[in-house]
């Protein structure tokens, strides 16, 4: 008679915390670059939204005299803009993971720093929307900033990180066209372009210096 062993107790001992993938860096200093890129993401959120309050009264300034037109244009100069967006997010995205993404954080910052002024310069309502297509093109500082957190925080870190980065846009979104707006009524409608690309350019070195990436190129 044959005794039968004992069944083994299916087991798989399981890491407390899931191994980063490849590609994923935590640095020992991200803290830091959080609230690097938080104080960046303010300035760009609050310069971007500093201008929208008095678009359409900048687009009657520009030339166009009948009123029902003055809502077309200042819709058609948004939607330039979301439409070179949502064109060139995936190229700059397949750059970040060839190239790192803080150099394409920068790019977002000084980038639309220089076409955000240059709106300012504009002398007829096509050069508006020229000038915001390609500021729409340029930019895209919000998914530049979380990807950057997302691949220089530890996982255990992540939500915290992520959440506090979404402060930044939400109060720069709530300043801007409060202060915006008081600057228009100050300085006339092209002043506040200039301000905001001040702006932009400041977020822009505050992650130049501020941020850090262990950034490893992929293998080919």
């Amino acid at each position: 008679m044959t005794t039968e062993p004992p069944p083994q107790t299916l087991r798989a001992d399981l890491p407390a915390q899931a191994p980063d993938p490849a590609g994923h860096q935590p640095d020992p200093h991200w803290r830091g670059t959080l609230w690097a890129v938080w104080f960046a993401s303010l300035l760009a959120a609050a310069g971007f939204s500093f201008v929208m309050p008095f678009l359409p009264f900048f687009v009657r300034e520009l030339g166009v005299a009948d009123e029902s037109m003055v809502g077309f244009w200042a819709g058609v100069a948004m939607f330039a803009a979301g439409m070179s967006l949502t064109i060139f997010q995936p190229i700059w995205g397949s750059l970040a993971d060839r190239y790192g993404r803080k150099l394409m954080l920068q790019r977002a910052m000084f980038g639309g720093a220089v076409m955000i002024a240059i709106m300012g310069l504009s002398q007829s309502v096509w050069q508006l929307v020229i000038f915001r297509f390609i500021q729409g093109a340029l930019t895209g500082t919000g998914a530049a900033c979380n990807t950057l957190i997302a691949s220089v925080t530890p996982r255990r870190q992540l939500g915290y990180a992520m959440g506090v980065l979404q402060t930044a846009t939400i109060g720069g979104n709530a300043l801007g066209p409060w202060l915006g707006g008081m600057a228009a009524d100050t300085f006339g409608y092209r002043v506040p372009f200039y301000v905001c690309g001040a702006a932009w350019a400041v977020a822009g070195f505050v992650v130049l210096f501020g941020a850090r990436e262990r950034f490893i190129a992929p293998p080919e």
